[in-house]
């Protein structure tokens, strides 16, 4: 065992590891690596499927690459430990999950992940973390879940081209900060909460959702049960998508809040922004929400829309009346 293991195309797996005697696969370099070590990957070359139960770094330099290619289950499965996945190119002809994290924190950066038959990326067991970097996912049946009371961050992260971009769901909370994401078959994100009690939460900050196949951000209780949601939203883009632009949405007692200011919500196939529900509340302040093919603002079944009074709402509805239900139109203090 030692703190640093080799991965080389040219290793064998009965070797140690070192820099002169590298292994061929990243799970042999592993059983050879101490625990808060890393494993370096020295040339370009596939380096197979390996399940993760310990604190460790497995990198790529930049140049190098590192390919990973699932035919079944997951390429790496992270079980135990804090661990960082850097510079790897995940790809699923035939494989479930890119990177699925249980009870672990895991650090994802500079990774493209594709073409994978359930999810690019899955984190699912409660306490689990997941923070991705500088990474690309795409044609996914989802891209990125997180599910159950797992914390999670995006930064500059991309999810395009696949059936669902983002699922927040069931107690997961976290971040997106100049996250994309574009051209998913159906909504580019989705916050839910199936189960009462448990409150699934997003911020989402400087971030683009555009031209995917139905709503750009839907968010709610799907199902009557005293679930919550709620997702924030400043400063991005959310245009051109197949159906509403932002959609909050509740059954029985379920609560669906959000906050939407500075962003511009233009050109979606359906509304602007959305409430349904008596457990639905929105807030906005300060958006430019214009050329959607219904209703700027549109409330029904009880919930409630919240105007400062200073959006931009023009072009909406084919020229006609730009909002439906009572808005509130609320005094800046």
């Amino acid at each position: 065992m030692q703190p640093r293991t080799f991965v080389a195309s040219h290793g064998l797996d009965t070797n140690d590891g070192r820099l002169a005697t590298p292994c061929r696969s990243i799970g042999a370099a592993l059983a050879q690596t101490d625990a808060g070590g890393e494993i370096i990957i020295l040339d370009s070359a596939g380096y197979g499927a390996v399940t993760i139960n310990k604190a460790v770094s497995v990198v790529a330099p930049p140049g190098i690459y590192a390919g990973i290619t699932v035919t079944a289950g997951a390429g790496i499965d992270v079980t135990a430990g804090n661990v960082a996945l850097r510079g790897l190119t995940i790809r699923g002809p035939g494989g479930a999950i890119g990177i699925h994290v249980g009870n672990a924190i895991v650090r994802i950066e500079r990774c493209v992940i594709f073409g994978l038959g359930q999810y690019g990326i899955h984190a699912d067991t409660a306490n689990g973390e997941v923070h991705v970097r500088a990474t690309h996912v795409a044609q996914c049946a989802e891209g990125i879940r997180v599910d159950g009371n797992v914390r999670f961050s995006l930064e500059r992260v991309r999810t395009d081209g696949n059936g669902i971009g983002l699922s927040v769901l069931t107690g997961a909370s976290g971040s997106a900060r100049e996250f994309v994401s574009v051209r998913n078959a159906n909504y580019g994100i989705g916050v839910s909460s199936t189960k009462a009690g448990f409150t699934s939460t997003l911020v989402v900050d400087r971030s683009a959702v555009t031209d995917n196949g139905a709503t750009g951000i839907s968010a709610g209780i799907p199902v009557p049960v005293a679930g919550r949601t709620f997702v924030s939203l400043t400063r991005s883009l959310v245009t051109g998508n197949g159906a509403d632009g932002v959609s909050l949405s509740t059954q029985g007692a379920g609560l669906a809040a959000g906050a939407i200011s500075d962003c511009v919500i233009d050109l979606n196939g359906a509304r602007g922004v959305s409430a349904s529900g008596a457990g639905a509340t929105v807030a906005v302040c300060s958006n430019r929400i214009t050329s959607n093919v219904s209703f700027g603002f549109d409330q029904s079944g009880g919930a409630v829309i919240e105007s400062e009074g200073d959006n931009m709402l023009r072009g909406n509805n084919g020229g006609g009346a730009q909002t439906n239900g009572a808005v509130s139109v609320l005094a800046s203090i």
